[in-house]
């Protein structure tokens, strides 16, 4: 019978609205390294997860705002769930608290196996209830959990047994608690900033003077209005929406001694020598317990800049080496920092004196090279506008967001990715789709030559059809992930049931939370969806505000899906983990999942193209080659009618191809799953790809004589 259809392809108009609300309740994709590539994170077990036939239990409270260590093995997150942790037992308060997740053994960035085991994984509730003496509960929100994740250079094996293991050693993290500390009373009644140590079990409090008397205001990024806050206890920037969405207001990086170092921002005026004004950038020397003011005009020592600043990043040090006075990369750890600002003397030259929307600044703290921070004096400390197009030199002229930064391993270069409103950026690049776009900037510090290009786009290069926010870039400075709204950068995005309305027009498209691989140039080649369910279906709902380890592997996200099992709705916003493979995204699997319709005595075909990113990829054949998952929910309908894959051997950048047929013989919606092998060595073991298949029904109007 002749196929009806070769392919569906429904693409839907993605949909904008406030994201800090839209995906307030957020989950995270945690990556086991046995068969799926999705787990769970905010779950009370089993652990590690299965995939079939017990699903793990959601956490019964909202989960969101996730952040990896370095080798993706700790993930810290926000959560009113109080069933997260059984002994000791949780607080049954409303508030949010800090959760840290360790994943226990993993398979290591080489590839060596060290398997899960049913003992490894275990959750730590570091506020529910307390860690120390008494244990009580904390008496407030604590919110956006920051761990450390520069990498690890301890030279003991990486192991769960370890107890000196660097990765993701501290987390900082914000609270409105007032018992945090079970020495010091918190009296200020503000927002502050703490520092928890998993090796020691302390809390150190951050947003204090370099007298160490409490901050007199609020420190760290908004709280989120579902969290009840009244806008006291906002910063400058009022609560997040979809152009300023929810960011943790700091960031941590361990000198070469492996000392603590906390980047944040902070409307406190007492926190330096001399008081300041307006929200600022500071920096908290944990152990030698000193605060300085990093948001200053360049050239002074304490002179604050004349425009709020927020969202501070540090890029995290390079994996080996140490700095070396005129020696170039490695850079020392911390020399380069980024944040939103509306100031205008915070860059030379008067630059942003006509800026009249926030933009993206970067700043070298060791401009001279001679690997000591924050020096004054001309020339030690260099500022650059990163919202500024390199040809013609203008600054965006819309408004720009959510800076994350690293350096390219590759090329020792210094990458910024953000999200902007302005139209004028790229260089050479029309842009008229009248959204947010996600750019990337690239400096090389030792020649001050600077590059920009939007990197929100589909594979084909499409630009995104609408808002693309909150990216996100790995560590090695090669993986970028970001939430979109578009709803053409990938095939088959066809999640249409999240209703909104922007500018009075209607859109339907959920957010999805997408990667793009700019490991071969700073534009990127590759782009693919990550908020997909263990069995390779997208999520029904929001996902988004994404989070990437070091090497770009794992990936960690909100949604308001149910991603381990069917992509339905899920009851609250979780926290998830997916793994991406080595490389990230091989091999890269389009469409990743597809939706299949047909009337009956037809069918429908649907071709699945697979793309290769390393050398000597070797297909299993014989009894396991591509072919429909016997668990479906209904096998039957579909079948494997062409594989090009099974049993053969790819280098980087091949390909091949396997088709799957659905044949309808009635009108129930069938599901099922395609299983596509993996090599030996690979300990995913297996990709899996949802198809799903609906029958079309002819309706015959009547005609009246």
């Amino acid at each position: 019978m002749k196929a009806l259809f070769q392919k569906n392809r429904l693409f839907y108009s993605l949909l904008i609205s406030v994201l800090g609300a839209l995906l307030l309740t957020t989950v995270v994709f945690a990556a086991l390294r046995i068969k799926s590539a999705t787990m769970l994170i905010s779950s009370r077990g089993p652990l590690p997860q299965p995939i079939f036939p017990t699903p793990p239990v959601a956490a019964d409270g909202f989960s969101q705002l996730s952040s990896l260590s370095y080798g993706g093995r700790f993930v810290a997150f926000e959560s009113k769930a109080t069933d997260l942790v059984p002994d000791p037992p949780q607080c049954a308060d409303n508030y949010y608290d800090i959760f840290l997740f360790d994943r226990g053994k993993l398979f290591k960035a080489d590839g060596n196996p060290n398997p899960d085991e049913l003992d490894d994984d275990a959750i730590t509730g570091i506020t529910d209830p307390l860690l120390y003496p008494g244990n009580p509960c904390s008496n407030g929100h604590s919110v956006y959990p920051v761990l450390s994740h520069d990498p690890d250079t301890d030279p003991q094996p990486w192991d769960i047994g370890n107890p000196h293991d660097n990765q993701g050693r501290y987390v900082v993290f914000q609270s409105l608690a007032t018992n945090i500390l079970n020495t010091t009373p918190d009296t200020n009644e503000k927002m502050d900033i703490y520092l928890f140590d998993r090796e020691t079990a302390q809390y150190t409090l951050v947003s204090q003077s370099y007298d160490e008397q409490p901050a007199n205001n609020h420190s760290g990024g908004a709280l989120v209005a579902a969290l009840g806050a009244p806008c006291g206890a906002c910063n400058n920037f009022s609560y997040p929406n979809l152009k300023n969405p929810v960011h943790a207001g700091m960031d941590i990086y361990l000198d070469d001694t492996k000392n603590p170092y906390v980047v944040f921002e902070s409307t406190a005026t007492n926190l330096i020598s001399q008081p300041t004004s307006g929200q600022q950038i500071f920096l908290r020397d944990v152990n030698a317990g000193n605060t300085i003011l990093l948001s200053k005009v360049p050239g002074t020592s304490n002179q604050f800049i004349n425009g709020d600043s927020t969202q501070p990043v540090l890029a995290p040090a390079a994996s080996t080496g140490t700095c070396t006075p005129g020696g170039g990369a490695p850079y020392p750890p911390g020399r380069f920092l980024t944040f939103v600002t509306k100031a205008s003397n915070v860059v030379t030259g008067g630059v942003l004196n006509s800026a009249v929307k926030p933009q993206v600044v970067l700043i070298d703290r060791d401009a001279d090279g001679d690997c000591i921070l924050d020096q004054n004096g001309p020339n030690k400390i260099k500022s650059y506008v990163v919202s500024r197009n390199p040809s013609t030199l203008e600054v965006s002229n819309g408004e720009s967001w959510y800076p994350s930064i690293a350096i390219d391993e590759n090329t020792n270069k210094v990458r910024v990715v953000f999200h902007s409103y302005g139209d004028n950026l790229a260089p050479g690049d029309t842009d008229t789709n009248d959204s947010a776009d996600v750019f990337a900037f690239e400096l090389s510090p030792s020649t001050g030559v600077v590059s920009m290009v939007r990197i929100s786009r589909s594979s084909d290069g499409a630009a995104g059809n609408f808002d693309s926010v909150s990216p996100w870039i790995s560590g090695n400075g090669l993986i970028v992930a970001f939430t979109s709204y578009a709803g053409n950068l990938v095939e088959d995005d066809t999640n249409y049931y999240c209703r909104l309305v922007y500018n009075g027009k209607q859109y339907t498209n959920c957010p999805d939370v997408f990667v793009r691989d700019i490991s071969t140039g700073l534009a990127g080649e590759r782009t693919w969806r990550v908020s997909m369910t263990s069995t390779g279906e997208q999520g029904d709902f929001n996902s988004g505000l994404p989070r990437l380890d070091g090497p770009g592997q794992f990936v960690s996200f909100n949604s308001q899906t149910n991603l381990h099992t069917d992509g339905s709705f899920a009851n609250y916003q979780q926290v998830y983990v997916r793994d991406q493979g080595i490389p990230p995204g091989n091999p890269l699997i389009r469409p990743a999942s597809v939706n299949l319709f047909s009337f009956l005595g037809y069918y429908a075909d649907a071709r699945f193209i697979v793309t290769f990113l390393k050398d000597d990829m070797i297909i299993p054949d014989g009894g396991t080659p591509v072919r429909i998952d016997p668990n479906s929910q209904d096998p039957g309908f579909f079948g494997v009618i062409s594989d090009t894959c099974s049993g053969g051997t790819f280098n980087k950048n091949d390909t091949c191809e396997f088709w799957v047929r659905y044949t309808p013989t009635g009108r129930t919606t069938r599901h099922a799953r395609v299983i596509f092998p993996l090599p030996l060595d690979d300990p995913r073991v297996q990709l899996y790809v949802g198809v799903h298949g609906g029958t079309i029904v002819r309706y015959v109007p009547l005609i009246t004589p």
